[in-house]
């Protein structure tokens, strides 16, 4: 679970952030307004975009926690290997279930982290758009 529990926007220097608490604990981020967008700040925008990036981190901590533990299970079944246990005993059996599991968890973060991303990157695209759209506006009604 995931739950907002900041977020702030300063106005004089442009500067929003986040932070979420967790499962794994409290992650924090910032977003930084591009000087020449000053006169059309969206203070609610920086915020979002601070939140999925401190959303990122929480997500890149888990997939960091879950490949810890995938490694510690390869080395398990590698030992089971050594000693000639085969997918007919019970515990082998268990143990490859379990890092198959663990393998599509790993594809689920991973997925996740892809598409904050992309989210990211989208919102960005679509206030860049708005801010032209709005210049080019402003340029037309100043030059009637």
């Amino acid at each position: 679970m995931i739950k907002l529990i900041d977020a702030n926007y300063d106005a004089e220097d442009g500067t929003s952030y986040a932070k979420i608490m967790t499962d794994c604990g409290i992650f924090e981020d910032w977003a930084f307004l591009h000087p020449d967008d000053k006169e059309i700040a969206s203070k609610f925008l920086g915020c979002e975009i601070a939140e999925y990036r401190a959303t990122l981190l929480y997500f890149h901590k888990k997939l960091s926690l879950l490949n810890n533990k995938l490694l510690a299970l390869y080395d398990l079944k590698r030992d089971y290997n050594h000693i000639g246990l085969t997918d007919e005993d019970r515990g082998y059996k268990k143990l490859i279930e379990r890092i198959a599991q663990m393998e599509l968890k790993k594809t689920d973060y991973k997925t996740d982290i892809k598409s904050l991303k992309k989210a990211i990157d989208a919102k960005i695209d679509n206030y860049e758009k708005n801010l032209l759209k709005i210049r080019k506006e402003k340029e037309e009604k100043d030059s009637e």
